[in-house]
Parts: C-alpha cells; sequence; structure tokens
C-alpha cells in the first residue's frame, strides 16, 4: 500500500531565509494559528504569503453612540435575534454591496430596515 507521505511527515518550508520543519512551525513563527496558513495556502497563496500576510482585524462599529470591536461583538451583546438570523442578515447587505456600518442595527437584529 502506498501512503502518501506528506500527510504524515512534516514538509519543510523556508519563509524570509529561514528554514522550519513544518508549515506550522512556520506559522508559529510569525504569530499565526497553522489553520489560517493551510486556508490562506488552500486559496492560493505562496507559504511565505500566508505566513506573512497580516491577519485581517475586525472593524469597530457603533451603535446607539456605542463603540463595539466588532459586529459579531455588538451582536453578542446586544443582538435581538438567532445567530443564524445574524449570519443571513449580514450575508444579505454584504450581497447588495452595502455598508455594514450603516445596516448594523438590522444586521443584530434592532430594526428591519432591510437594504
Amino acid at each position: 500500500m502506498e501512503v502518501n507521505k506528506s500527510k504524515f511527515d512534516p514538509i519543510k518550508v523556508i519563509v524570509d531565509g529561514v528554514e522550519y520543519e513544518s508549515i506550522g512551525k512556520a506559522a508559529r513563527a510569525y504569530d499565526k494559528k497553522p489553520y489560517v496558513v493551510y486556508r490562506r495556502k488552500d486559496d492560493g497563496m505562496s507559504i511565505e504569503e500566508a505566513v506573512k500576510t497580516p491577519l485581517k482585524t475586525p472593524k469597530t462599529v457603533v451603535i446607539n453612540r456605542k463603540k463595539y470591536q466588532s459586529l459579531k461583538n455588538a451582536f453578542d451583546k446586544i443582538g435581538k435575534i438567532t445567530f443564524s438570523q445574524y449570519q443571513a442578515r449580514r450575508h444579505k447587505v454584504i450581497q447588495a454591496d452595502k455598508d455594514l456600518q450603516k445596516y448594523a442595527k438590522y444586521i443584530i437584529g434592532l430594526n428591519d430596515d432591510a437594504p
């Protein structure tokens, strides 16, 4: 039986001239979780790009003059709908190419003013 060694043997990688024993070790050296690097690699990035590209930081959102770390954080604190409804509404706003901040109250269930 032939075994796919790549699943069992770590793949050595080089990032900025430094050799790492595995993608996971390279990821951790750049303060990334290995799954992020693997996902980025699967999406077409080189390993070096996947390791070196900064993580996205959530955009803050202001609702009723209160600032929240992210839209998800606002939903967790004051949302009035289920999580699946939150996801569907957020997706609807993104698909309509509308501003998440403008529709934040709708997304977390504080009103029904859909885009």
